[in-house]
Parts: structure tokens; C-alpha cells; sequence
């Protein structure tokens, strides 16, 4: 995991998001007065930073969030830090190295309780299989084409949950769907993907570890079960390679 050196990260985020502007001007003749930023676009600008800086890697809470606002209030406004930075400077390199990894522990623990709680629950109803993987499942529509191989190009429709039912991720709710070769998504879409067949509908259950494991990924905490419901609008194999020519 990547620990953020705050001082210089921001120097540098700064710069590229200077630089990212500065790089469709043609010509000082060209600019024209910059239009005043909405509260949105500043809140964008907000999250450009945060994000970049890796600060959901720290946990903050809500108060000390509310602390590291306003130290950059006040740089903001070109005040002095709250404490002379020698001061602090040894005990902020320590928890900069520290923190993170604490978090990523505590997450993947959470992560790893919450999928036996869901699974236990979900096998004691009796209504979903599962596979030697792990890997829960519901087929509602067995479809009538044919069933994808980790070869295949596929095109599905699909949306994505937490246990608790948030959606993180839905090609229903874009409005398009998803295509996307079967080898380069998560385990659990392999293995559930090739039970069904072009117009087929499943449903899957799919622990952490076949999904986006103890790193996680944007959107996604670490170590966590994900739910989707899919349907398999089209199936496109590769086509098969032909044999050299006899010299």
C-alpha cells in the first residue's frame, strides 16, 4: 500500500491540475475571464484531492477529518499551520507510515466477519447452491443460447450490491450494457458466467476472495461480498485459429 507523503503529494497534485489547464490554452490571447466555480465543481476539485492524496486509505473520522479541513483552510487563506511543522513533523511521518496499514487490517477483518455472517444465513435458507469455490448462485433463466467459455466476449446487463443492498456498480442504471472478455473479470464472473446460457439470467453471491480480495479496489472495501444480478444478452467466441500451412 502506498503511504502519501503529504506535503510534496500536494505540491505535485497542484501542479498537474495547473498544468492539465494550462495545457488547452493556445495562447494568452485566447483566455478569457475564468468564470466563477460553483459549489459543485469546487466540491469536484475537493474530491480531486482527497483522492489523489489516498486519504480514504487513513480512516478518518469525522472529527479528524474535520481537523485536516481546516488545516487546509488555512493554507488555503496562506496562514501558518496550526503547529510549527518541526515540531509535528516526526510524529505526522509515523502516523502517515502507520495508519494506513491499521486501517486495511480492520477493514478486511470487517470484510471477513460480514461474509460468514451473509453465507451462514444464505445457506440456511436452503435457496442458493454452491460450488466447490465458494461461489453462490441462483439461476432464474438457464437462456436458450450458447454458454460462454473464458474464451468468449460477453455482453450482459448487470447490477451490483453490497449485502445490505447499497449498488456500487449497475450497467442497468447507465443505460448500456457491459461487454468485456470473460478471462478479464473477477473469479466469481467466470465460474457463474459459463452456467448460463445467451438470454440467461443468475444471480451471484460472490465472497470476497473471488471477487476483489484484501486489496479492494475504488468503490469496493477490502475483503468484501459482493452480490450481482446479471442477465447474458450475447455471447461472442473467439474465432477458431487456423492450423499453419504445410510447407
Amino acid at each position: 500500500m502506498k503511504t502519501p507523503l503529504t506535503f510534496a503529494l500536494a505540491a505535485l497534485v497542484l501542479g498537474s491540475f495547473s498544468a492539465a489547464a494550462q495545457s488547452t490554452v493556445a495562447s494568452p490571447a485566447s483566455v478569457s475571464p475564468a468564470a466563477a466555480p460553483n459549489p459543485k465543481m469546487l466540491e469536484v476539485y475537493g474530491w480531486f484531492l482527497g483522492q489523489q492524496m489516498e486519504l480514504y486509505s487513513f480512516g478518518f473520522s469525522e472529527a479528524e477529518l474535520a481537523a485536516v479541513a481546516r488545516g487546509i483552510a488555512a493554507a488555503a487563506r496562506g496562514e501558518e499551520s496550526a503547529e510549527p511543522i518541526e515540531e509535528v513533523g516526526e510524529a505526522l511521518q509515523a502516523f502517515l507510515a502507520a495508519r494506513p496499514q491499521e486501517v486495511q487490517e480492520k477493514r478486511v477483518a470487517a470484510g471477513r466477519e460480514e461474509e460468514r455472517a451473509y453465507f451462514a444465513e444464505l445457506d440456511a435458507s436452503g435457496t442458493v447452491k454452491k460450488t466447490a469455490s465458494g461461489l453462490r448462485y441462483e439461476i432464474t433463466a438457464a437462456g436458450t443460447g450458447p454458454k460462454p467459455t473464458l474464451g468468449s466476449t460477453v455482453v450482459a446487463h448487470y447490477t451490483g450490491r453490497f449485502v445490505d443492498g447499497r449498488v456500487f456498480d449497475s450497467s442497468v442504471n447507465r443505460g448500456e450494457p457491459a461487454e468485456f472478455p470473460l478471462d478479464g473479470v473477477i473469479e466469481g464472473w467466470q465460474e457463474g458466467m459459463q452456467m448460463i446460457g445467451k438470454g440467461g439470467r443468475i444471480k451471484l453471491h460472490i465472497p470476497g476472495d473471488l471477487a476483489y480480495g484484501e486489496p479492494g479496489r475504488f468503490g469496493v472495501p477490502p475483503a468484501k461480498t459482493l452480490v450481482f444480478d446479471v442477465e447474458l444478452i450475447d455471447v461472442r467466441n473467439e474465432l477458431p485459429r487456423l492450423a499453419p500451412a504445410a510447407p
